[in-house]
């Protein structure tokens, strides 16, 4: 790189802000509607269920599928190889 160079990050998403299962279902619907999210994301990330070919939302499942997730997940994830250093780094 040389001086004046400009270098663009183009990353998957902005990871959002609180538990990701009280992000109102039609939201995510929407954001899975505008490409942002994709049906599986919608279900792992933030338990809506969402059939693909009709676009609707399987309120049941959703419901049962949120009643399973962490009720307040870490605010930062930093992987299993950090937690590890940590742990170690304590008992030192």
């Amino acid at each position: 790189m040389q001086y004046g160079d400009i270098v663009r990050v183009v990353t998957s998403g902005g990871c959002g802000w609180g538990n990701p299962a009280e992000r109102e279902p039609l939201v995510v619907l929407q954001d899975g509607k505008d490409g942002f999210v994709s049906v599986h994301s919608a279900c792992e990330d933030y338990g809506v269920v969402i059939e693909p070919d009709t676009w609707k939302i399987d309120w049941r499942q959703m419901q049962e599928r949120r009643a399973a997730m962490p009720s307040s997940p870490p605010l930062f994830d930093r992987g299993s190889f950090y937690e590890q250093m940590e742990g170690a780094r304590h008992r030192v």
